[in-house]
């Protein structure tokens, strides 16, 4: 089964790969995606908080803004593949 980054063009397509993870910033830790989010929160006060993610793809972590529940790019039941 392939997983990470080998998914792409096969079970995920480039358009969804670049969405959900590609074009977006990768932090290493969780701790480190939360700060900036907290930095985020502090100079946009009145956008929507954002919180991170463990990414299926390159396995770092990326911000969203959805409300709880697991982000539309991670799997049904929330399980790395």
């Amino acid at each position: 089964m392939k997983s990470g980054f080998d998914r792409i063009g096969d079970t995920v397509s480039v358009e969804s790969a670049k969405r959900s993870c590609l074009d977006k910033i990768a932090y290493p830790s969780k701790n480190k995606a939360r700060d900036r989010a907290t930095k985020l929160a502090q100079q946009h006060p009145d956008s929507r908080p954002q919180r991170p993610y463990r990414c299926t793809l390159c396995h770092k972590f990326h911000l969203t803004s959805k409300d709880g529940g697991r982000p539309s790019d991670e799997p049904k039941g929330g399980q790395h593949q």
